[in-house]
């Protein structure tokens, strides 16, 4: 991430007071909150950019600091929102043919493989849109309140170290994503048949890339609500004496 120096010198300088130790959150209750606290942050930073600068480029770099999450989470399930569209209506947002499709997402895909090569595997195919998407929610309402709610959400410190000897199920993530994932996979049967006997078929293989591609990542959500026992560091892995 880079900085204007002459922004940071102008606020006083970044505060100094650590609020938790790590990055990595051990849970998903925890990721989230990281999540959240993280967004809520960035967004503070930039209502303060953009009270305490004068300068337009400093007022720009302040609404890019308070929309930058928001906006992400907003486009990550906008894709789910162009799917739905179709599979509900049968009106196509992304009229994209066979060729076009080929022309454009396999070289992207391609790219994206090689990216997550070269950044040493920070950001993986599929398991990065999983992140994004189950945070999606939570960054997009932590946005929206600290933006224009009258009391800014508090900070919710990722806790570490945490023994949880039993299994945990988050029922409120494993309900809604459930809900969505079982809706696409009926409407996917239902277009895929109704689309065959039209004259449709031709846009049908954009369609079956986002569904499919989004059907791993909800699935893949499903199994993550569902916490296996976290136990003490020092009995998680078997240590040689």
């Amino acid at each position: 991430m880079m900085f204007y120096s002459y922004i940071v010198l102008e606020i006083g300088g970044f505060p100094t007071e650590s609020l938790s130790s790590g990055l990595n959150p051990e849970g998903l209750n925890e990721y989230l909150a990281q999540r959240a606290r993280w967004c809520i942050g960035g967004v503070q930073i930039g209502k303060w950019l953009w009270r305490n600068t004068k300068s337009i480029r400093a007022k720009f770099s302040a609404v890019l600091y308070a929309l930058s999450w928001g906006y992400s989470a907003l486009m990550t399930l906008l894709w789910y929102i162009v799917t739905l569209t179709y599979m509900l209506t049968g009106f196509l947002l992304i009229p994209a043919q066979t060729i076009e499709v080929l022309a454009y997402f396999l070289p992207f895909s391609i790219i994206r493989l090689g990216f997550a090569w070269t950044n040493r595997h920070t950001r993986l195919p599929f398991v990065t849109d999983i992140l994004e998407v189950i945070a999606a929610p939570t960054v997009i309402i932590s946005t929206v309140m600290t933006m224009f709610g009258k009391k800014v959400p508090n900070f919710v410190v990722t806790q570490k170290s945490i023994t949880n000897k039993n299994i945990t199920i988050h029922w409120r993530i494993v309900i809604f994503y459930s809900v969505l994932f079982i809706t696409l996979l009926v409407l996917l049967i239902y277009r895929t048949v109704n689309c065959f006997a039209t004259s449709c078929a031709q846009y049908i293989v954009f369609i079956y890339y986002l569904t499919v591609s989004q059907l791993i990542v909800l699935l893949s959500i499903i199994v993550a609500a569902i916490e296996r026992p976290r136990l003490r560091a020092s009995e998680r892995y078997l240590v040689n004496a």
